[in-house]
């Protein structure tokens, strides 16, 4: 049986573990990982052998147009400004 991680980034802070889990292939699943990150995060655990508290968290997905590159007010302000022949 094969198991795949999911990818994120751990870092240590002052006196903070920090581990970031990257999003996950959906949406809902996405979801679950962060309720369960703060979940845990909020027990704050030590990491075994240090003073470190564990911080959880799920990294944001990145924002993905349909087909524009620019947010819908961006466009409209671009249209708005362009000069008319």
């Amino acid at each position: 049986m094969s198991c795949s991680l999911p990818q994120g980034d751990i870092r240590v802070c002052d006196s903070e573990l920090r581990i970031t889990l990257a999003p996950l292939s959906s949406p809902h699943r996405t979801h679950a990982a962060k309720a369960l990150c703060e979940m845990l995060d909020h027990t704050a655990t030590i990491f075994p052998g240090s003073r470190l508290r564990m911080r959880l968290a799920v990294r944001p997905p990145p924002r993905i147009g349909l087909a524009f590159p620019a947010s819908p007010v961006e466009r409209s302000t671009a249209t708005a400004v362009a000069p008319v022949p």
